[in-house]
């Protein structure tokens, strides 16, 4: 017979109920136990704890019922409660019985139940230490309850029965030490030496952020795990003792900065920047930027020394400078002297390598500058004789131009005026060249007309050669010989297509005679359309490359050349 898939599930469940069942049919009857009890003992002239204990168990028992069937964890730890808070008061109540003379039957009942009690309790909650110290928490809760109990009796007996067993039973429970306990120990005396040391340390040295909060972490972690505790109170120990040596050498540093600062100031007569720098140092070590306050202190030693090193030789060449520059004007001049201003700036701003670096070229670029304005001078000097060579009168702007290079060589301003001079004498030996050119063409007009065509493109070539001489005759040589060259070369390239087409002429006319001969032989009469035609375009191409006009003439000849061909094809 084959179970269903669910079967295993079902019947846990039913099971479960039937458990269910009877637990709850056991605490009513608990209950109901207790309430006869109770109701029983109204009236009864026994003691309170004959009277109620019982009703306190049975009730007890009928809560905790639940727990013993299921009896998971949670269950377990509140059995367990229950029974170490339950079994010193049911110790009391068998003590008391057994003074008032109770049955032997039923004393032995309640110390088998006090003893079962005890074992339970100690065998659930003896897994850990702090489970061991519940038990013991709980088990001193139930010692009250049963020094209540025991209270009325007047024998001692009773007491040491009852209250001697449960504290040696507690007592163990509470000093029950684990494997960490050394090393808690341990950790605890470290702990309290270095906060103490912590405390010293800050008060004499800043900074001290970083090994404080791992103190803090230290504290905070090391009483669960006192190994990670040492280890991190051993971590701020190096950390402080670092943070002490940094301190140290920057102390040190601090004195040998200050030393160099006040060396300098009594070389510059003042206060300057260095010894901001070191101010600026001291504010960043009290605020525990070590790191920042020695790259400061390194900066104010090194400007300090730097005066110290360089400050008299930039003093003596700021001077040596000045010297050389005197009382002398110009632009150059003005430009020299705002480099010494900039090196005066630099030794404001102390820097007195700066000052020295600036200072030191100055003589040469005085030197430098005289020789400039003299080769200026010479440039105008020769201006002035290429100006001297011109035949007629120079032009308004060269003459513009030379004052214009005075002048800036008045001022000093040696460049435009050799820039401006130089310009002059090439823009005359350019007139210079171009009128020689241009002159030697004019004189050979005769044979430069004697090349042009003739017919009505003539007159265009002779304007061109007129406007060339009338800028000859202005002086405007540069835009005539600019002219000439263009007239040449068109002139040029004209003669080469006109040779062009008179060799293509020549090449047909020297084909026609045969082919006529050729066509008188074929019966083709001289009227034939074709004959007549190409008769005329050699004749018009002809005229055509006479008068000029070159693109009529290769016009005819592509017409002659077409009629040609019929005839060709004809004879």
């Amino acid at each position: 017979m084959e179970a269903l898939p669910d079967y295993p599930e079902r019947v846990a469940a039913d099971h479960a109920l039937r458990v269910e069942r009877a637990t709850l049919l056991g605490s009513l009857a608990l209950i109901a136990i207790g309430a006869w009890w109770l109701l029983g003992s109204i009236g009864s002239q026994s003691s309170p704890s004959i009277r109620f204990a019982p009703v306190a168990l049975l009730f007890s028992g009928s809560l905790l019922l639940s727990d013993l069937t299921k009896f998971d964890p949670s269950g377990k730890f509140r059995i367990a409660t229950s029974c170490c808070i339950s079994w010193p008061p049911l110790l009391a109540i068998t003590e008391v019985n057994r003074v008032a003379n109770g049955n032997l039957g039923a004393l032995a009942l309640l110390g088998l139940m006090t003893l079962f009690l005890l074992i339970s309790s100690r065998k659930i909650l003896s897994h850990s230490i702090s489970s061991r110290r519940w038990r013991g928490i709980a088990t001193l809760l139930g010692l009250g309850i049963a020094a209540a109990i025991v209270l009325d009796s007047a024998e001692p007996i009773s007491w040491a029965i009852v209250i001697a067993p449960t504290i040696s039973i507690i007592v163990p429970d509470f000093l029950i030490r684990d494997q960490s306990s050394d090393q808690r120990r341990k950790f605890s005396e470290e702990l309290r030496r270095a906060e103490r040391e912590m405390l010293r340390t800050q008060s004499e040295t800043p900074g001290m952020q970083q090994p404080a909060s791992i103190l803090k972490i230290a504290r905070e972690e090391g009483w669960a795990d006192p190994e990670k505790g040492l280890r991190l109170i051993l971590e701020a120990e190096q950390e402080t003792h670092r943070i002490e040596m940094m301190s140290r050498d920057i102390q040190n540093l601090k004195i040998v900065a200050n030393q160099s600062v006040s060396r300098s100031e009594s070389i510059t007569g003042r206060s300057g920047k260095s010894r901001e720098i070191l101010e600026l140092a001291e504010k960043e070590f009290e605020q525990g930027s070590f790191r920042e306050a020695e790259t400061l202190l390194r900066s104010a030693r090194s400007k300090s020394d730097s005066i110290e090193r360089y400050w008299a030789d930039a003093k003596n060449a700021i001077q040596t400078a000045s010297e050389a520059i005197g009382s002398e004007t110009g632009h150059m001049i003005d430009s020299i002297r705002k480099s010494l201003d900039a090196a005066m700036a630099a030794m404001d701003d102390d820097d007195p390598m700066e000052a020295l670096t600036i200072a030191s070229t100055i003589p040469d670029q005085v030197s430098g500058a005289d020789a400039n304005i003299e080769i200026a001078n010479e440039s105008i000097i020769e201006a002035k004789r290429a100006i001297s060579t011109i035949e007629n009168q120079p032009s308004v702007e060269i003459s513009r131009r030379m004052d214009d290079a005075i002048d800036a060589l008045e001022k000093g301003d040696a460049s435009m005026a050799r820039g401006l001079a130089d310009g002059i004498i090439r823009e005359v030996k350019q007139t210079s060249d171009a009128s020689s050119t241009v002159q030697r063409a004019l004189r050979q007009r005769g044979s430069i007309e004697g090349r042009l065509p003739t017919g009505g493109s003539r007159s265009e070539w002779t304007k061109r050669l007129d406007s060339i001489t009338k800028l000859a005759n202005e002086g405007d040589w540069i835009v005539a010989s600019e002219k000439l060259s263009n007239f040449v070369r068109d002139l040029e390239k004209f003669e080469s297509e006109r040779l062009e087409a008179q060799e293509m002429l020549d090449f047909l006319n020297s084909d026609w005679p045969s082919l006529r001969s050729r066509l008188d032989s074929a019966g083709i009469q001289p009227n034939n359309p074709n004959r007549m035609k190409t008769e005329k375009s050699l004749a018009e191409a002809e005229e055509e490359i006479e008068n000029g006009n070159l693109k009529a003439a290769l016009h005819h000849m592509g017409s002659a050349d077409e009629s040609m061909e019929a005839l060709r094809r004809m004879a």
